[in-house]
């Protein structure tokens, strides 16, 4: 479900973002965890559709 919401929107891979969303310690501490997955760094760093 992460690949699809990251694919949909990616600001949910900036922690500043999260910060800004409210998002609580812990959620941002397993948010982080999640975010180094070598397949989900794959998909944050790949280019926008729209760009």
């Amino acid at each position: 479900m992460a690949e699809a919401a990251l694919r949909l929107d990616k600001r949910y891979a900036d922690v500043k973002f999260l910060k800004k969303q409210f998002w609580g310690d812990k959620l941002i501490a397993d948010a982080k965890k999640l975010l180094e997955n070598p397949k989900i760094k794959e998909i944050t760093s790949r280019p926008s559709r729209s760009q």
